[in-house]
C-alpha cells in the first residue's frame, strides 16, 4: 500500500489494496482516512489501528462527528444553498401558477375545441393537427380502478364474495378488470350514488377508494410540449 502522508488537509489519492487487485481512491479529512466513494472509515492518520482507549479519544471520535455535524449545517445554510433553494421555490411557484392557468384553459376550452375541428376532420380521421397542437378524439371503454394506496382497503370492501376479482401474488391484490358484467354494474351503481343498498357514507367510502371512468368519447387536446410532472413522495400501500 502507498503511503499516506500525515497531514489534515483534504486530499484524494489512489492506493493499492494488499492484495494489489484494484485501486481504492481515498480522502484525507481532518486526520482521518475515507474511501471518496462510499465515506467508509478506513483508519486515522500516524496510527496504525485506532481504538477507543481512553477519555481523550472518546472525545477525539466526538469532535470529528460535531465538525461532521457543523460542516452540514454550514453548507445547508451557505450563502450558494439558501439561493438555489430560494430559486428553486420561486420556479415551484412560477410552475404552480402555469399549471393553474393551462388547467383553465382546459376546463374552459377543450369541448369547445372540439366541437369546432369535429367537422374538420376527412377521411375518417380521429385526430385535428396543427402547427400549435392537436384535438383528438378517442373512445373510452368504462373502467374501474382502485386508487394509489388503497389496494388492502379495497379487498376490504369487496369482502370474501368476489374473490374471482382477486390474483394472490406476493399478496393478495384486486383486480377490478376481473368483475364479472353483474359485479360491475354493482360497483358502477355504488360510485354513481344509486346503490339503495348502500348508505351515504359507505358511497363515499367506495368512492374514495376507487376510480370510476364511464364508457364514452375522450378528447385529448395538446401542444406537443412534453411536460413532466412534478415529482411527489410515493403513497404507502393500505
Amino acid at each position: 500500500m502507498s503511503s499516506i502522508p500525515n497531514s489534515t488537509d483534504s486530499f484524494v489519492e489512489g492506493t493499492l489494496q494488499p492484495d494489489g487487485q484494484f485501486q481504492r481512491q481515498v480522502e484525507i479529512q481532518d486526520g482521518i482516512i475515507y474511501d471518496a466513494s462510499t465515506g467508509e472509515l478506513l483508519g486515522v492518520v500516524g496510527k496504525e489501528k485506532f481504538v477507543i482507549d481512553s477519555e481523550e479519544a472518546a472525545q477525539w471520535v466526538l469532535d470529528k462527528m460535531q465538525t461532521c455535524e457543523a460542516t452540514i449545517v454550514s453548507i445547508d445554510n451557505s450563502v450558494d444553498v439558501l439561493k438555489a433553494k430560494a430559486i428553486i421555490a420561486n420556479a415551484e411557484k412560477m410552475r404552480a401558477a402555469a399549471e393553474g392557468r393551462l388547467l383553465g384553459l382546459h376546463i374552459r376550452f377543450d369541448r369547445e375545441l372540439a366541437q369546432f375541428v369535429k367537422p374538420l376532420l376527412k377521411n375518417g380521421s380521429k385526430t385535428y393537427s396543427s402547427f400549435w397542437g392537436s384535438v383528438s378524439f378517442r373512445k373510452q371503454t368504462e373502467k374501474i380502478d382502485v386508487k394509489k394506496g388503497k389496494g388492502q382497503l379495497a379487498l376490504e370492501l369487496i369482502g370474501t364474495s368476489w374473490r374471482n376479482a382477486v390474483k394472490k401474488t406476493v399478496k393478495l391484490e384486486f383486480q377490478p378488470s376481473k368483475l364479472s358484467p353483474t359485479q360491475q354494474k354493482s360497483v358502477v351503481k355504488i360510485l354513481s350514488g344509486r346503490s339503495k343498498k348502500k348508505s351515504k357514507d359507505e358511497i363515499e367510502l367506495w368512492k374514495s377508494v376507487f376510480d370510476y371512468r364511464p364508457a364514452g368519447e375522450k378528447i385529448e387536446v395538446k401542444t406537443s410540449v412534453v411536460v413532466k410532472p412534478k415529482e411527489s413522495a410515493e403513497e404507502p400501500e393500505g
